[in-house]
C-alpha cells in the first residue's frame, strides 16, 4: 500500500474512532477531507423496545452466575484456604460458608496461576 494511501487511512479511522466519541471539531473537518458524515450512522438508541425479564429466562441468567460463584469459591480455597466471605463479603450477603473447602498444596508457579483465576472470578462476580 502507497504511503499517501495508508495515511489517508488511518485519517478515515481516526476520524471514525473520534465520531464515536463525539468530537464535533472532527466531525467539521470531515467534509473538507471527503467524507461524508451522512455515511456513518453511531446512534446509540436500540432499534427494538425492551421488554421485561421472564421469570423462565431468569433461571438462565441465574445458573451462569451461580457457575462463577462456585468457580471463585474453588479457586479462593485452593490458593488461600478461605473463600468469598473474607474476599469479597458484599457478595455473599452473609450466606453460609462452603464446607470441606481447603487449601491446596500448590508449588509458586501453580500458586501464581490459580491466584489469578481466582481474582479474575471474583471480578466476573463484581
Amino acid at each position: 500500500m502507497a504511503k499517501m494511501e495508508m495515511a489517508t487511512l488511518y485519517l478515515c479511522l481516526q476520524a471514525i474512532l473520534l465520531l464515536s466519541l463525539n468530537a464535533s471539531p472532527m466531525a467539521q473537518a470531515l467534509p473538507a477531507q471527503g467524507l461524508h458524515q451522512s455515511t456513518i450512522s453511531l446512534s446509540t438508541e436500540p432499534d427494538y423496545t425492551p421488554v421485561p425479564v421472564k421469570g423462565g429466562d431468569v433461571d438462565w441468567l441465574e445458573f451462569p452466575i451461580n457457575l462463577e460463584y462456585l468457580e471463585a469459591e474453588f479457586f479462593l480455597w485452593s490458593v488461600f484456604g478461605y473463600g468469598l466471605d473474607k474476599v469479597a463479603p458484599e457478595l455473599v450477603s452473609g450466606g453460609p460458608p462452603p464446607i470441606g473447602g481447603q487449601k491446596a498444596n500448590l508449588d509458586p508457579f501453580l500458586f501464581e496461576v490459580i491466584k489469578e483465576f481466582a481474582d479474575q472470578e471474583v471480578g466476573h462476580l463484581r
